[in-house]
């Protein structure tokens, strides 16, 4: 009997440990100048982390743009909004910060930003043909693992669907855990 194989796939870059958070500027800055920051509605501004990250961005020379909009489940709606957001603001950067929902969001609008189609018809098996956005992966949870895989959870409402979006373009560049956060 043939033993099993394994094949993992993992961010370019994962940075781990207390303190990894500081990484997050330097490796922002050499993926693109101008970042949307996607976070979840209140929870990272109250625990006074969104002004951190916006800080750890700017500090190395970056500009932020801020998409706190992203609901406790992350819907394909809140995906086509978020990729509007990216284009209009001209975005090069996408890092999403919080737990599975804001980087599904997140880490699904990066994937689809050079794409024409609804996210909706990808989740639902469209191919993803150009390439998207790079971007970092933030966790400020822990056990939800959406830093370090190329799977983006969405939920379809008009379809009553709960649906995996996957894609290598889903896989974040750069992947932040820090206890801290």
């Amino acid at each position: 009997m043939e033993p099993k194989k394994l094949k993992l796939n993992f961010p370019g870059c994962s940075h781990v440990g207390q303190g990894a958070v500081e990484e997050l500027g330097p490796e922002a800055a050499e993926l693109g100048a101008r970042a949307a920051l996607v976070t979840g509605r209140s929870a990272l501004a109250e625990a006074g982390i969104t002004d951190r990250l916006i800080g750890i961005l700017e500090d190395a020379g970056l500009e932020v743009e801020l998409f706190d909009r992203v609901p406790p489940e992350p819907e394909v709606q809140v995906v086509d909004e978020l990729r509007r957001f990216i284009g209009s603001q001209g975005c090069e950067v996408v890092v999403e910060a919080g737990g599975g929902s804001a980087m599904d969001v997140g880490k699904a609008a990066a994937a689809l930003a050079g794409e024409q189609g609804d996210t909706e018809e990808y989740q639902l098996g469209r191919s993803v043909e150009r390439a998207g956005l790079p971007h970092a992966a933030v966790a400020t949870t822990s056990g939800t693992g959406s830093e370090v895989t190329k799977v983006s959870v969405l939920i379809n409402r008009g379809k009553d669907l709960k649906k995996s979006l996957r894609a290598p373009g889903v896989m974040p560049d750069v992947s932040i855990t820090d206890p801290e956060l």
